[in-house]
């Protein structure tokens, strides 16, 4: 596998070859414009996950309405999503008590799940995101219709860099591990079952929260 940075210098030498077509330089260039990107958002999220795991950025935790961090997740995403030709719907069930966490975070969460459903589905996919309150604990369910994880995978990708796609897929692997880091830090856990035949195929990926009952909207 060759990393972001080998790429660039290879590309950064072809552009200094004498003799070259346009295409060809053309071709270079937005390549070394992907693999900078890729690198930016490596290191972004390389910055993010240290700060959650040594505790340097305070993660205060407060009564939040994850319905709404959801609403926002979907809206911001729903571009992504439209341009791949896949829907995405979000169904909550009333009554969804508040819940101790923190809105920042949680957004990241959202994105980060619905970022990884795009990146394993096509064009008339779908995500459905559930919303439900049950005994007593507010829980979240993010499935898709895309192509699956297989077993030999879907143990190892939320490990740091693991990328269960293809090299092609934009990401730098660690967009489930943050996702992990973060529930762990409010105090929930990321499950996920993934199927890559069937009915069934596709991913499905579950968290939930103690519910503060007495702060049903």
């Amino acid at each position: 596998m060759q990393t972001p940075v080998a790429t660039i210098l290879t590309h950064l030498e072809v552009l200094g070859l004498a003799k070259l077509s346009n295409e060809i330089r053309r071709e270079s260039l937005g390549i070394l414009k992907a693999e900078t990107r890729r690198i930016s958002r490596m290191i972004n999220s390389m910055i993010k996950l240290g700060r959650i795991e040594t505790g340097s950025e305070l993660v205060e935790l407060i009564p939040v309405d994850l319905t709404k961090i959801a609403e926002t997740a979907v809206s911001q995403q729903l571009a992504a999503v439209q341009s791949r030709g896949m829907t995405i719907n979000l169904k909550i069930i009333p009554p969804i008590p508040l819940i101790n966490g923190n809105q920042d975070y949680l957004l990241q969460v959202f994105i980060n799940l619905i970022d990884n459903s795009i990146k394993y589905s096509r064009a008339g996919d779908k995500i459905d995101i559930v919303i439900v309150l049950e005994n007593q604990y507010v829980k979240c369910s993010i499935k898709d219709t895309g192509t699956g994880i297989a077993p030999e995978h879907l143990i190892h990708v939320a490990e740091y860099f693991y990328r269960a796609a293809s090299e092609q897929t934009e990401g730098c692997g660690l967009g489930l591990t943050i996702v992990k880091e973060i529930l762990k830090k409010l105090h929930s856990k990321l499950e996920m079952e993934s199927a890559t035949t069937g009915e069934n195929k596709g991913t499905t990926i579950r968290f939930h929260f103690p519910a503060m009952i007495d702060k049903i909207k």
